[in-house]
């Protein structure tokens, strides 16, 4: 419903991804720091995760399968590309899926804009 309503208000997605990519590197840096031994908590203090964030971001990092994160930053790149018109898709479809990987949810296989 968010993508829905952030579409429907003209944002535009590169804007959104931007957003999202932000949020992923941040993951990755403190999955990174998880597999070099800091603790859930210890790696969200160095990322300057606020405290009222904290109990997502530590959800979204027990769900870390060590690659996990860095594979979904680098469909970020492939979404850039779609955003540009580069490559084929639909930008807010991209973002959609994107972000129900994110969620551990699965993919929607037949949305229509």
């Amino acid at each position: 419903h968010m993508l829905d309503r952030l579409q429907a208000e003209g944002v535009e997605p590169l804007m959104v991804l931007g957003a999202i990519a932000r949020e992923l590197r941040g993951l990755v840096t403190m999955a990174q720091m998880m597999q070099q031994g800091s603790s859930a908590t210890d790696a969200m203090n160095r990322a300057r995760v606020w405290k009222n964030r904290q109990s997502i971001v530590g959800r979204a990092l027990q769900r870390d399968r060590l690659h996990f994160w860095p594979v979904v930053l680098a469909r970020c790149a492939y979404i850039d590309q779609v955003v540009k018109g580069i490559n084929p898709g639909r930008a807010w479809n991209e973002l959609l899926q994107l972000s129900l990987a994110m969620a551990g949810t699965k993919p929607v296989t037949n949305r229509i804009d």
